[in-house]
């Protein structure tokens, strides 16, 4: 099949060309198992972004769920598998990471839970994500040791004589799985499926704490045009790339994040299977965007499809291959998304989501260890820790977490003696719905805090990191959190009042500052920064406490030169949000640091989570109305920006 790629640019002469199937080396020109005209019917089934979520079960609330985990897709995946004469199961990256269960603290030297419930569940292939190196080298090498399964990256490599593992030690660029297949004819043939990964060129930076220089990671597209070569030549019959990037520009350019529908567009795969962004396809996600059919799933008139995340979906390719004089081509194919909870194998009954016994088995132990762990009483709080109202300046869950960084780096600059001005601490709310859905977002109650609350407030291993700052660095650093709201104009009525492309998750909140939003200028938003009640100047001297993701450039935010930094002991955050919880938090209270400057005439609104209501008392004096149910589970609310100023109740 002859594939039209009109919208997809060659990075060499920036021209539209059509692709062709590279031709096989030439030892295998000859295939005495296919004749002329065979038919192979092959399935390709994936994940993507499972993130930890082997079973379904939440353990920030410890309770179970019937919405994602592998232990239900395991069952849909059975299910697509025994349907199909010919398949192999993938997965895509970021699979390892992200839930108490999956974290390495509580690994004890057993197998990682996701390592074994994937072993069980029979994966043929996996890549990395860029997630995967979130607790750096040494940590993934041994996880990956038990993985009965090959794991390739073919555009990360080793720098450095001294690291724990050598990154071509234990992941290939590709691998070639070799697989007896049943053909039209209903005989059988050895086929030849190269499997081949890429992550996101930005992962050395976004890990820089964790990996101190150890990996180098290039771009996709580069790689991939010396790797698939490469691939073929080594004899691979089909070509699948294992993308843990998403669905972006059909043209490439250097260093692109999202690099599926360019990867498409070079010639010599055959099937792509995208991610990272926690959307699926084919579907709507995606509709519009050049070299893209999401109808027909494909990019660049490749073959394609996206999982989603945390085992929600499956994805599956049906590929058509045709073997004509000595070489396989794809001469059609199906690509779809399969919900979980729409899969047949499901049922109707609660009883039904009980999971496959295979993936129960090989983590029960494990679940076990977790929910101890999380059982820990750290402390208590006066007062209920959630992130609904993260949009409008009022979550105790994102206050709380800069407050812990804030009193964590002050208390290490009395201690080493040194003089560098007073501290502040940028924090943001990390589960704030968005693709996350209606119920991801903090709900803590008051009273005694676990360290599964903890995991909940800062889900992610993350360090803080210390800068010497000005006052002018302060104001770029909240113009940027600014930019998460749209532009409001004077008797403007219902606008959304947060940028429907910004994850709110970014959403910054400084610590120690007090400040206005002017949200009628496109820039130059922050108004009345203050200092404990001092208008705080541009040549201000201050420290600014971060995590190490934002210290390596997360989220947009200003990359602050290494010669700012000032050298202290170094410490995870959720380590700092314990110790506070412990000596503080029956003490600590809410209190809003920024609040937004009127517009005369002026409404808007945001969507939350459905425990919104419940938390109106902690957002004050902010002229608000619940408006009821708007969809997907979200309930919306306004924001009368016309009103007066109302009281600021910050401290």
């Amino acid at each position: 099949m002859r594939r039209n790629i009109s919208d997809c640019g060659d990075p060499a002469d920036g021209s539209a060309r059509t692709i062709a199937t590279a031709d096989p080396v030439e030892a295998m020109a000859t295939r005495p198992d296919f004749g002329q005209g065979t038919i192979v019917n092959l399935r390709i089934v994936a994940t993507s972004d499972l993130h930890g979520h082997v079973l379904s079960h939440d353990f920030y609330a410890d309770r179970p769920v019937e919405t994602h985990g592998l232990s239900l897709a395991a069952t849909c995946i059975a299910r697509l598998r025994a349907e199909a004469p010919n398949s192999v199961l993938l997965d895509n990256g970021d699979f390892l990471f992200g839930t108490l269960l999956s974290d390495p603290a509580g690994l004890g030297g057993h197998v990682h839970p996701m390592i074994a419930a994937m072993n069980a569940t029979g994966y043929d292939a996996a890549t990395l994500g860029n997630h995967e190196f979130d607790h750096g080298l040494s940590t993934l090498g041994a996880t990956l040791a038990d993985a009965a399964f090959p794991v390739v990256c073919a555009n990360a490599r080793p720098v450095g004589a001294n690291r724990p593992f050598g990154l071509r030690d234990w992941v290939p660029p590709w691998t070639i799985l070799q697989r007896q297949i049943v053909h039209d004819g209903g005989g059988t043939g050895l086929l030849r499926i190269g499997v081949i990964g890429f992550l996101p060129p930005q992962t050395a930076d976004w890990n820089r704490a964790a990996l101190a220089g150890s990996v180098a990671v290039g771009d996709i597209v580069d790689a991939a045009r010396r790797a698939v070569p490469a691939l073929r030549g080594a004899g691979a019959d089909i070509v699948v790339a294992l993308c843990h990037s998403g669905i972006g520009a059909a043209v490439p350019r250097p260093g692109m994040e999202n690099a599926a529908t360019a990867l498409a567009g070079i010639g010599g795969i055959d099937a792509i299977v995208a991610g990272h962004t926690h959307l699926t396809f084919p579907g709507p996600d995606h509709a519009g965007l050049p070299g893209v059919d999401a109808a027909a799933g494909t990019l660049c008139g490749v073959p394609a499809a996206m999982p989603g995340r945390w085992g929600a979906s499956v994805a599956s390719i049906d590929l058509r291959l045709t073997h004509d004089a000595g070489r396989f081509v794809v001469t059609g194919h199906a690509a779809r998304s399969h919900p979980i909870l729409a899969c047949p194998c499901m049922g109707d009954g609660p009883t039904a989501f009980r999971g496959a016994p295979a993936v129960l088995r090989a983590a029960a132990d494990a679940f076990m260890r977790a929910r101890d762990r999380g059982d820990r009483i750290v402390g208590t709080t006066q007062g209920a820790l959630h992130s609904y109202f993260a949009a409008v300046g009022a979550s105790p869950a994102a206050a709380i977490v800069g407050t812990a960084m804030r009193r964590q780096v002050a208390d290490a600059l009395r201690d080493w003696g040194i003089e560098a001005g007073p501290v502040v601490a940028a924090a943001s709310s990390l589960r704030v719905g968005g693709r996350g859905g209606a119920n991801d977002y903090t709900d803590i109650p008051a009273g005694r805090l676990t360290m599964r609350r903890i995991a909940d407030l800062h889900p992610h291993p993350n360090r803080i990191h210390a800068y010497r700052v000005t006052g002018a660095l302060l104001r770029d650093w909240l113009e940027t959190a600014a930019s998460a709201f749209s532009v409001m104009e004077t008797d403007g009525r219902d606008g959304p009042l947060i940028d429907p492309e910004y994850p709110l998750f970014n959403l910054d909140t400084v610590s120690g500052l007090h400040h206005a939003i002017d949200l009628s200028r496109r820039s130059g938003r922050i108004a009345d920064l203050r200092w404990r009640g001092r208008a705080v100047g541009p040549d201000d001297s201050f420290v600014l406490a971060i995590n190490s993701h934002r210290a390596a450039g997360g989220g947009g935010y200003p990359v602050l030169p290494e010669d700012a930094r000032i050298d202290l002991p170094d410490l995870p955050v959720r380590t700092a949000l314990e110790s506070f919880v412990a000596s503080h938090g029956a003490a600590w209270r809410f209190r809003r640091s920024w609040r937004f400057a009127p517009v005369p005439g002026c409404t808007a609104v945001f969507d939350t989570g459905p425990g919104a209501s419940a938390y109106m008392d902690d957002v004050g004096n902010l002229p608000l109305t619940h408006l009821g149910p708007c969809g997907d589970g979200f309930h919306r609310f306004r924001l009368d920006l016309g009103a007066l100023p109302y009281p600021d109740d910050s401290a």
